[in-house]
């Protein structure tokens, strides 16, 4: 175990919309509002004052902005039930190809990063922020919109062993397989 935490903000994945996570926020004790407004995020002003918009406080670029970090640096459980925003856990860079890998357990609220490997004490830990089995191209392109980044890992720099359309049969076999 690489780490463990509590989220600071856990949501219904089907009941997530922007005056919930605004809400969300405003229970936060100042020191986690500190460390959650610190987080990077993806978005334009454009996008940040549609938020507030709909949050019916155009004129508030702060509350926007809070969606926004919500948006860029939350994960969702593996059933797709929960988002959730652990601040500690939000700060680990992606890679198409991780050295570790997190988990949401329901049962304690709990965060958990694991090694995929044993990890040298210099090298950054990394976990896929998609699926790593998607093909280089819809990554990329998720990569871009979701978080606005071009991924440098060696799946995304190197040249491909098999195309996407090869990986993608190869994917859809092994997916057959297990059904």
């Amino acid at each position: 175990v690489v780490m463990s935490e509590h989220p600071n903000m856990v949501f219904d994945s089907d009941n997530v919309d922007e005056s919930i996570i605004y809400n969300g926020f405003l229970t936060l004790s100042d020191a986690d509002r500190a460390r959650f407004k610190a987080l990077s995020f993806h978005a334009d002003s454009n996008e940040i004052a549609e938020f507030a918009k709909r949050l019916g406080s155009q004129h508030d670029k702060e509350r926007g902005r809070i969606v926004a970090i919500f948006n860029t640096n939350a994960m969702e459980d593996m059933n797709g039930n929960k988002q959730y925003l652990a601040v500690e856990s939000a700060r680990i860079n992606h890679s198409c190809m991780p050295n570790a890998t997190y988990d949401y357990f329901h049962d304690n609220r709990s965060v958990v990063v694991r090694a995929l490997q044993k990890i040298p004490k210099d090298e950054e830990i990394t976990i896929p922020y998609l699926p790593p089995l998607w093909n280089k191209a819809t990554r990329a392109k998720k990569l871009w919109n979701n978080w606005g980044f071009v991924c440098s890992c060696e799946a995304c720099t190197s040249k491909p062993l098999m195309s996407d359309k090869t990986a993608n049969e190869v994917h859809q076999a092994n997916v057959s397989m297990l059904s």
